[in-house]
């Protein structure tokens, strides 16, 4: 799933590879910096790939097995009476196992660019969700009936946390 995640991040960011790490730094008890993450940016693949990879993962929200996030993932005015919300414009791309022992959703939304008033891939959130059994169990309920996937058990988690980053970010003041 991370690797995954560093993909689809390289795909929205205009194909800019980064060094990507879940830890950025380390400060010890007084303050003293014990590391910091050095981003040395190089391409991966070329522009056209990165834009078919972003045109692929839109697909697969807006018609195929992530489309809950095209319905659920909204923005609304910034207004305490509006009821109205916005569909925000997400890809990504749903993973379940053959056993259903695990399953995810990784995804990118698009930043706002305030000084363009636009939302754009170069400046977007990657976000990538697992969800899975410790005992590497398929997670299949007895009568076998309900199993859980990427779309059922990934993307919801997803789809909280993209709301969640684009409320705290307040990217509709500049929409």
């Amino acid at each position: 799933t991370l690797l995954q995640g560093q993909t689809f991040h390289w795909a929205a960011n205009k194909n800019v590879k980064n060094n990507f790490s879940i830890i950025d730094k380390i400060i010890d008890a007084q303050g003293n910096l014990l590391y910091q993450l050095e981003i040395q940016p190089n391409s991966l693949f070329d522009q056209t790939m990165a834009t078919q990879i972003s045109t692929i993962l839109r697909g697969v929200v807006q018609y195929g097995t992530g489309r809950r996030a095209n319905r659920k993932v909204t923005i609304k005015p910034d207004s305490k009476n509006n009821k109205i919300a916005y569909k925000y414009p997400v890809s990504g791309k749903t993973g379940t196992t053959n056993r259903y022992t695990n399953a995810t959703f990784v995804g990118y939304l698009p930043k706002n660019n305030s000084q363009q008033s636009q939302l754009q891939l170069g400046n977007a959130y990657t976000i990538a969700t697992y969800v899975g059994r410790d005992d590497n169990q398929p997670m299949i309920q007895t009568n076998g009936k309900i199993k859980i996937a990427g779309s059922s058990g990934a993307l919801p988690i997803w789809i909280g946390t993209a709301n969640s980053i684009i409320k705290s970010q307040k990217f509709h003041q500049n929409l």
